[in-house]
């Protein structure tokens, strides 16, 4: 995130399904405490009912304005996406593991993420390249978006060893020891 980017618009990111358990309408409750000048892009899939309540939380939270529903993506334009955002946030209600946050990391986006994530504790360095919030606290999650938008916190992208922990060849290498020592379990 460079000072022009702070000082225009601030770039937020969410990528993933619409369903009810990914969060989105804690993030409308949530984005209804920041001040400072945002826009949304939304991209993943969802359904005319699940576009459409999010699109009314939107608009009951006086910030449709500032949502973009981009749908699927993939490949270079997923790529671009992560590229052009200053904060990746991630509302889920549960998830035992979001890979959208690994692709977050690996793009040097500061995230700002859900307890509920369980991944978002082997991701994220907390002050560093992102921050752990709970969702339903919706004017803290709020006002921690505000903090890094603003420049009261300052987020990193994350460190060149933190990304080589998720490097295709050490997820493999893991899951290789892991299924090693399964077997060697077994064997006993």
């Amino acid at each position: 995130m460079n000072d022009t980017q702070l000082s225009s618009c601030g770039h937020l990111l969410y990528v993933g399904s619409m369903v009810k358990r990914k969060g989105l309408d804690l993030l409308m409750d949530a984005l209804k405490f920041v001040k400072q000048d945002f826009r949304l892009r939304i991209v993943g899939n969802g359904n005319e009912g699940e576009i459409s309540e999010i699109r009314q939380l939107a608009q009951s939270n006086g910030i449709e304005s500032k949502v973009e529903f981009c749908g699927f993506k993939q490949g270079n334009d997923l790529i671009q996406e992560y590229r052009d955002a200053d904060i990746f946030v991630f509302p889920t209600r549960e998830d035992c593991f979001g890979l959208v946050l690994v692709e977050a990391l690996c793009a040097g986006v500061p995230i700002v993420s859900s307890k509920y994530a369980d991944g978002a504790y082997d991701v994220i360095e907390e002050g560093k390249n992102g921050l752990i919030v709970n969702p339903y606290d919706a004017e803290e999650f709020g006002q921690k978006i505000e903090n890094v938008l603003n420049g009261t916190i300052h987020l990193e992208g994350a460190d060149r060893a933190l990304v080589e922990k998720f490097s295709f060849e050490n997820v493999v290498t893991g899951y290789l020891d892991a299924i090693d020592f399964v077997m060697r379990e077994d064997a006993n």
